[in-house]
């Protein structure tokens, strides 16, 4: 009785996971793109789904496919322009579809982490057997107390006192510095946290009329232009008010439309 309760135990948890892995693959979604910089169609661009770990190129049209899901993080890295990663939005989900632009610049190639230890082969050093290995008087001494020789409190009497004393300011004074650290990642968290739902919620706030009629943005083309607008800083004006963010997008929005399709 108890191992078939086992069983069926461990497969309801079987059942489960793969339930959870197809929904998972349900929500990917096919998004066909394009790479360009003005009008020049770029090829060979490195295309990474940071959050899938999955990756492509563009071809010679400057074409690629990749699937992705809502709110993953894709990758753009060529050697000859500058990075660029664009954030999977409902729009792109809709329409299945991106285009992205990238500046010219250099980047340096990412340092390689070398996972496996090195090893060194020692089998072709010349050795002979029953080598002497002579070891001087210094080989066993101990190497001297600078405490005392610096520390003119190490050998009075209370010595130990205030040494604890010492101790326990140093420990005090650690405590600071990190509870200094944890409200400045406190801070930096509520701050990005406050620049995404900005940046989510701008069509929103303004109104795609103002984006169509006062910045002249085709509809199609919104969410490209906050994505232009993103690398252009546009979040550092989370916090500032009406005037400010609309002055920022209409002198983006002049450069954007600049851009031959």
């Amino acid at each position: 009785m108890k191992t078939s309760y086992y069983y069926n135990a461990i497969l309801l948890i079987l059942v489960f996971i793969i339930h959870q892995n197809l929904n998972a693959q349900e929500n990917l979604i096919r998004l066909n793109g394009i790479v360009k910089n003005d009008s020049l169609l770029l090829k060979d661009i490195n295309i990474i789904n940071k959050t899938k770990k999955t990756g492509a190129s563009s071809n010679a049209k400057g074409e690629f496919i990749i699937h992705a899901a809502l709110g993953d993080s894709i990758l753009f890295s060529s050697l000859s322009y500058v990075r660029r990663t664009i954030k999977i939005s409902n729009y792109h989900i809709k329409h299945k579809k991106m285009v992205v632009y990238l500046e010219q610049g250099y980047n340096e190639l990412d340092e390689i982490t070398l996972n496996q230890r090195i090893k060194f082969d020692t089998s072709k050093i010349l050795t002979y057997k029953g080598m002497p290995l002579d070891r001087d008087d210094d080989f066993y001494r101990e190497p001297p107390n600078i405490r005392k020789s610096i520390d003119p409190t190490a050998n009075a009497p209370g010595g130990n006192i205030l040494g604890l004393v010492f101790k326990l300011a140093d420990v005090l004074f650690l405590n600071k510095i990190r509870e200094k650290k944890k409200e400045k990642r406190k801070k930096l968290k509520i701050k990005t946290e406050k620049q995404t739902q900005f940046l989510d919620n701008i069509v929103t706030n303004y109104s795609e009329e103002f984006f169509t009629k006062e910045l002249k943005i085709h509809p199609d083309k919104i969410y490209i232009f906050i994505d232009y607008c993103q690398d252009n800083n546009l979040k550092k004006h989370y916090n500032a008010n009406e005037f400010v963010v609309k002055n920022f997008l209409i002198t983006q929005s002049k450069k954007f439309n600049q851009i031959k399709p």
